[in-house]
């Protein structure tokens, strides 16, 4: 599913936003272009000072034109993505691990959650930029052929919303990002799709009785008695009911189904945890 209206209606007025027009009257003085209609004949070839430019050659200066001015970026965004991309391009996380372990400062678990952290400000910082560069590396190429066409193309929909996943700390996240022009079905489905591929199509459900029982569950992983916690079943559990009188024939028996519907219960209710959260600790 595309972002068709909005996709094309913002493609169809990239070229006229102020911050790339003086890119396109320098990219037209300098290799002497015209500017085109889409009915026009599209420029096949090109040259400067008398030498034919290959297409790489004139991708490369659009590019560095606009990236020598990325103010076309919103505010929030670009205070983001320079330190982001300055990180990336640097090797201060593997330098600060390396003189850690060259002198030993820290206890190997402390170093351990430190280098952690630094990968994980590497896997945010990488999903920025994946946002960021394929955005710029859009605009080059749609400016670029608007310049040699006249015509102009539908913008990425990942300009207008964007579903990824990260790992953090061992864990998969799903990311959904969506701004004013997102189509919210689009995004939605996006989201879906990348949460079964990240997690299957089965996801445990949260019972009625599971919650309850979560709290006799919690009691086995503190290490509490199974006398103690039978006993908070029955007092907490008003539907269970046992005969009054103990001597009864009645009373094992009742006692008995009770223990086994206890133990079903927990049972249950720990596999649906371990669905949802993959804990394997007992």
């Amino acid at each position: 599913m595309a972002n068709s209206k909005e996709s094309k209606f913002l493609g169809t007025l990239l070229p006229s936003y102020p911050d790339f027009i003086p890119i396109e009257d320098a990219i037209r003085d300098k290799y002497n272009l015209s500017p085109l209609s889409p009915d026009d004949e599209p420029i096949k070839e090109f040259f400067l000072d008398g030498e034919p430019v290959s297409m790489s050659e004139f991708r490369k200066d659009i590019e560095n034109r606009v990236r020598a001015n990325l103010t076309f970026l919103p505010p929030e965004i670009l205070k983001v993505y320079l330190p982001a991309k300055a990180f990336s391009l640097s090797q201060t996380q593997i330098q600060t691990q390396a003189q850690l372990d060259k002198f030993g400062l820290l206890p190997d678990d402390l170093k351990s959650g430190i280098d952690s952290s630094l990968k994980f400000v590497e896997k945010v910082a990488s999903i920025i930029i994946l946002i960021v560069d394929p955005m710029i590396d859009s605009i080059v190429e749609m400016l670029g052929w608007y310049l040699l066409t006249g015509e102009t193309q539908e913008i990425p929909n990942d300009w207008i919303g964007k579903v990824t996943s990260i790992e953090s700390f061992g864990t998969k996240l799903i990311m959904a990002m969506a701004g004013p022009m997102s189509n919210l079905d689009v995004i939605t489905q996006q989201f879906r799709m990348e949460y079964k591929k990240a997690f299957g199509y089965y996801r445990s459900t949260v019972t009625k009785t599971a919650v309850s029982t979560a709290y006799y569950l919690r009691l086995k992983k503190s290490g509490k008695p199974w006398n103690y916690i039978f006993e908070e079943f029955l007092r907490l559990e008003p539907r269970v009911r046992l005969p009054k009188n103990r001597m009864s024939e009645e009373y094992p028996n009742a006692i008995k189904r009770a223990r086994e519907l206890l133990k079903s219960r927990m049972k249950r209710t720990e596999a649906i945890f371990e669905g949802l959260v993959g804990d394997k600790k007992r």
